[in-house]
């Protein structure tokens, strides 16, 4: 388990918490992200996913489906 995903599914389990960080991640979150070569459009109301790509949180491995 990656540090980040500790974060969101332990220290973040209390849905306070989980609120507050989603809110946070909300507000933060671009239209686009460039991950490697390419321009990926972010959902604006998906923080779990948008806001890890946003910030730059995602497997390695997943960077080899990107031309």
């Amino acid at each position: 388990m990656s540090f980040s995903e500790f974060v969101y599914t332990t220290l973040l389990r209390p849905a306070p918490l989980r609120r507050l960080a989603n809110a946070m991640l909300l507000s933060i979150i671009p239209k686009t992200v460039r991950v490697g070569p390419a321009t990926v459009h972010l959902n604006p109301n998906g923080p779990v996913l948008s806001g890890a790509l946003a910030l730059h949180i995602f497997e390695r491995q997943e960077i080899r489906f990107f031309p």
